[in-house]
């Protein structure tokens, strides 16, 4: 099951996501994608870095996060029991509409351990302070997002013809 963060932010230089708590071990995500408005993911051109990652297992790589490649066998996980965070930072300011997330992102999910279920995400701009952006508290889930009343008047139709798809 993926997650929808709507953010609608120009100017973005860097993005994180701090995960402050999980429904049991420390976070796993199996893929972030980013959207400009046109929405394309432009994830893939950022520099990643983590908080920490989990130690000798090549299925879970820091590299993983934005590879393309949803589910669990190519996911990053913290280092750390029920906290962590990633960052993407971009070579030069993006505009980012939407932000797509999972924990297992395949089409039938196996997993569902290891989510994320207190997180915030900010963004930089020029300055050197952090904004929030999104959390936990604002999150749309995949059943949400796929409903046709909420995507008209939330989700991107770009975005919304991949959910309906799945």
């Amino acid at each position: 099951e993926c997650n929808i963060e709507r953010i609608d932010a120009a100017g973005v230089t860097s993005l994180r996501m701090t995960i402050d708590a999980t429904n049991g071990a420390a976070p796993c995500i199996d893929e972030v994608e980013c959207y400009s408005p046109e929405g394309l993911n432009i994830a893939p051109k950022a520099k990643l870095s983590s908080s920490g990652d989990f130690p000798g297992n090549a299925f879970h790589k820091l590299e993983h996060l934005t590879d393309g490649i949803r589910g669990n066998a190519r996911s990053w996980i913290s280092n750390q029991a029920g906290k962590g965070g990633v960052q993407l930072d971009f070579a030069s300011p993006v505009e980012i509409a939407w932000i797509r997330w999972s924990r297992d992102g395949e089409d039938r999910p196996v997993y569902r351990d290891r989510l994320a279920t207190a997180y915030r995400w900010e963004a930089r701009f020029d300055s050197e302070e952090w904004r929030l952006v999104s959390s936990h508290r604002t999150r749309m889930s995949l059943p949400l997002a796929a409903n046709d009343q909420v995507t008209r008047d939330w989700v991107p139709p770009q975005l919304a013809a991949t959910l309906r798809g799945q």
